[in-house]
C-alpha cells in the first residue's frame, strides 16, 4: 500500500491514478473500435483487389506483404495515395480514387489504413 507524505493529497493522487487508468482504457478501446471499423471498410472497399491478407488477389495488384515499400510512407502519404488513386500510372491495372467508392470519408480511409497496418504487424516475423 502506498504511503503519502501529505495525507491531504492522498485522495487527489488516487483520483489522478484512476483517471489516468480510465483514459488509457478509453484510448485502447477507441483504437480497437477504429480497427474493427477499418476492417469493415477494408472488407467492403479494398478486399476484392488486395485480398484478405494484403496479398493482392487480382492479377497486377501488388502483394503488400512482400512489397513493403509503401509501408515506409507516413499514413498521410498513404491517405493521399488512396484518396487520389493511381489512374494515371500507366500500369495495366490502376487503383481508382478512394478504391472506387467516392463516398468514403477521410476518417474511414484512416480507419482502413490503420487496419492494413494491423495486418502488416500480424504478418511480420517476430
Amino acid at each position: 500500500m502506498k504511503t503519502y507524505r501529505n495525507k491531504e493529497n492522498a485522495p487527489l493522487e488516487k483520483t489522478r491514478g484512476i483517471l489516468l487508468l480510465v483514459l488509457c482504457s478509453f484510448f485502447v478501446f477507441m483504437n480497437s473500435v477504429k480497427a474493427d471499423n477499418g476492417k469493415k471498410i477494408y472488407d467492403n472497399n479494398c478486399l476484392v483487389c488486395h485480398g484478405e491478407n494484403l496479398h493482392g488477389d487480382m492479377p497486377g495488384v501488388p502483394d503488400l506483404i512482400i512489397n513493403r515499400a509503401w509501408t515506409m510512407n507516413l499514413d498521410a502519404q498513404i491517405h493521399k495515395f488512396v484518396t487520389e488513386g493511381t489512374e494515371n500510372s500507366g500500369k495495366a491495372i490502376v487503383m481508382p480514387s478512394k478504391g472506387g467508392n467516392p463516398n468514403l470519408s477521410d476518417e474511414q480511409i484512416k480507419s482502413a489504413i490503420m487496419y492494413m497496418r494491423d495486418i502488416l504487424k500480424r504478418s511480420s516475423p517476430q
